[in-house]
């Protein structure tokens, strides 16, 4: 072939020409390459991000499903709480409640109270005038024996200078008889307690 008086070799321009198209579709190739590497880093990004909703997702359920079982536990404690209240109601409307003890200084830590399950109510004075707080325990001398000091107003805490006065009951009946006596007596530091049974009480 001649062009421009030159005399080209027609088999090195079909060699060059397959060059040129090599590196021409090298290119191709490489930018393909960037672009895909480029989307597959975005899916990468994106599917980490699913993972993290996935898993933000299934640890709302286990809090929802822990709060769905806490709260059909107390549902079910609170209707036997009800139904065990129904069932010593006596004498015209009025749940029964046992006899309490004689009172005793809370400085003696719990000295002469028997270990076994019932409840205890705080008085201001020894003629058991005013109540200042009733709860239960399951081992009654351990807790009057927990007597602080310097305790604030509204916590429940036994101190030195109250008296107590206690009642025996057995561990399945705490809440019916603490819900009883707090009807009863409406000791001030109770103020709000929720399991109240009402004010239909009265005390043996």
């Amino acid at each position: 072939m001649a062009m421009n008086g030159c005399k080209i070799d027609e088999a090195l321009a079909v060699h060059v020409f397959r060059e040129r198209c090599r590196e021409t579709m090298a290119e191709i190739r490489a930018a393909y390459k960037r672009k895909a590497s480029g989307v597959k880093s975005a899916d990468t990004r994106l599917e980490s991000r699913l993972k993290e909703k996935a898993s933000d997702n299934r640890r709302k359920e286990r809090q929802l499903y822990k709060l769905n079982r806490e709260l059909r536990k107390t549902i079910t404690e609170h209707e036997n709480l009800l139904r065990n209240v129904k069932l010593r109601i006596q004498n015209g409307g009025y749940l029964i409640l046992p006899e309490l003890s004689p009172p005793v200084l809370a400085a003696a830590k719990g000295a002469g109270m028997p270990q076994g399950s019932g409840i205890y109510t705080v008085w201001k004075t020894q003629i058991m005038d005013q109540c200042l707080y009733v709860g239960q325990s399951v081992n009654l001398r351990q807790r009057a024996s927990l007597t602080s000091n310097g305790a604030q107003r509204g916590d429940g805490k036994i101190r030195p200078g109250e008296w107590l006065s206690i009642c025996e009951a057995d561990e399945a009946d705490l809440m019916v008889v603490e819900c009883g006596f707090i009807a009863a007596l409406q000791p001030a530091r109770n103020v709000g307690t929720p399991c109240s049974p009402g004010k239909y009480a009265r005390c043996r």
